[in-house]
Parts: C-alpha cells; sequence; structure tokens
C-alpha cells in the first residue's frame, strides 16, 4: 500500500511538472507569433510606405521617356530604331546570351 502511495504521488508530480512545461510552451508560442505578427506589420508597413513613394517617381520617369521617345519619333518621320540582340542590354551590365558559357565553347556538354 506504501508503495501504491509512493507512485501516485510521484504521478501527482509529474502531472503538474507536465501542464506547467505545457503552459510556458502556449506561453513561448504565444509570444512568438506576438513577434511574427509585430515583425509581419512592421515590414508590410514599410514596404508599403516605400511602394507609394517610389512608384509617382518611376511614373514619371517613364512617362517622360515614353513621350519624349514618342514625340522625336513622330516628329521626324522614322520608324524606332530596331535593336539587335547584342545591343538589347548593352551598358546595363546583363548579358543577352542565355546558355552558359562552357556550352557554346564545348556543344557535346549541352545533354
Amino acid at each position: 500500500m506504501e508503495q501504491y502511495e509512493a507512485i501516485r504521488s510521484r504521478e501527482a508530480d509529474q502531472a503538474s511538472e507536465l501542464e506547467e512545461a505545457r503552459a510556458a510552451s502556449k506561453a513561448a508560442i504565444s509570444a512568438f507569433n506576438d513577434v511574427s505578427r509585430q515583425r509581419f506589420d512592421l515590414f508590410t508597413a514599410a514596404f508599403d510606405h516605400v511602394a507609394t513613394e517610389i512608384d509617382p517617381i518611376f511614373k514619371v520617369k517613364f512617362e517622360m521617356s515614353f513621350f519624349s521617345r514618342a514625340s522625336s519619333i513622330a516628329c521626324t518621320g522614322q520608324h524606332a530604331p530596331a535593336r539587335s540582340a547584342a545591343q538589347a542590354h548593352a551598358g546595363c551590365g546583363i548579358s543577352g546570351l542565355t546558355v552558359p558559357s562552357w556550352a557554346v565553347h564545348e556543344p557535346e556538354r549541352r545533354f
């Protein structure tokens, strides 16, 4: 009978420890979710702010470049100059080549 009581008291101790661990786990999860939600809200607010501040700048820049090109072409009666594939990305650091450099020099390695 004494052993049974000892086992019951250990079970009660373990059950109370388990409940404390569950409460701590719920508190940690809640704190994590709060921080995650706060970070998301701050990021969204910053992104929206940047988007609304940059949008007018790019719209004005695009309209100016589009209309200046369109009016210069319309005034001269010429068509827009066709750019070759080599000139398409000239000056902006982007290569027009879509295959890896080794594939150009070693075509048998492609497949």
